[in-house]
């Protein structure tokens, strides 16, 4: 049976909360869905007379405000690109935005990932997103949170840091258990490790998310001959025990392999336990 495609629509899901703190993301890969989900995000908060605060990236934030219309004492537009460039100057605006408007539940939209990130700034940015969830737990605040869910993907030849770093920025920008990102950075190093060990031309890593889990794809010139492999345990002494690995660590694994057209390997994991 041959593998699905990758995911695609727009999911939402409560990524943390309590009676005060609703902190939400918003999983996309289309932009008219993206607009009407924010769009109705905002106008839910209006007709209710919460104050809400937008700040995105790039196009996405001009288009927003054509929709939406000017700032107002209930809407306030951020320069999510020039304060958010720094993820660390995203909670302080926040602290504002939420004191001008004592004793009302306030609302949020913060997309602080956006392409062209450096793999720096995606670290903080994935660590904003948690600290949220410290910085807000007791205050009335609804939190949006957009992440563009369309895959990333990196070739590599020679060094596996940069592969293992994009894997281990998309575990934490979901919340995800530091135990399962973990895993799921072993998993795919011993994939890409194997790349390296056993071809010439080097491999291409694709990481992306769904609502439920995240999806990590390897892809090379190389031929797995054995059909039993990954599913038998091998001696100490013996070599080849990267799939068995593998299996050990994710919650499914996908193989595909030929002389003709190499190797796909897709690694599974589920964003939270269960």
């Amino acid at each position: 049976m041959p593998m699905q495609n990758a995911p695609g629509g727009a999911h939402a899901g409560r990524a943390a909360g309590n009676d005060g703190l609703n902190h939400h993301a918003y999983l996309y890969d289309d932009e008219r869905d993206y607009l009407s989900c924010l769009s109705e995000f905002v106008q839910a908060g209006l007709r209710n007379a919460e104050p809400v605060f937008v700040a995105v990236p790039g196009r996405h934030a001009a288009v927003l405000r054509e929709l939406l219309g000017a700032e107002s004492p209930l809407l306030r537009y951020g320069a999510m690109t020039e304060t958010g460039r720094n993820p660390a100057r995203l909670i302080p605006e926040l602290y504002a935005f939420v004191a001008e408007h004592p004793g009302q539940r306030v609302r949020y939209i913060g997309e602080s990932a956006w392409p062209g990130r450096t793999d720096a700034e995606l670290c903080e940015a994935a660590r904003h997103e948690a600290l949220l969830n410290l910085a807000f737990a007791t205050t009335s605040v609804s939190i949006m949170c957009p992440y563009d869910i369309r895959a990333e993907t990196l070739g590599y030849e020679t060094s596996l840091r940069q592969a293992r770093d994009l894997v281990a920025s998309h575990g934490a920008a979901l919340g995800m258990a530091a135990e399962r990102i973990t895993n799921l950075v072993i998993a795919a190093g011993e994939i890409t490790a194997n790349t390296l060990r056993h071809t010439s031309a080097g491999g291409r890593l694709w990481v992306w998310h769904t609502g439920e889990e995240i999806i990590c794809q390897v892809q090379d010139q190389g031929w797995i001959t054995d059909p039993l492999a990954g599913r038998q345990r091998h001696s100490p002494e013996d070599s080849g025990h990267g799939l068995w690995v593998v299996n050990q660590m994710c919650d499914l694994v996908e193989i595909r392999t030929s002389q003709a057209a190499g190797t796909i390997i897709r690694l599974h994991m589920r964003r939270e336990d269960g």
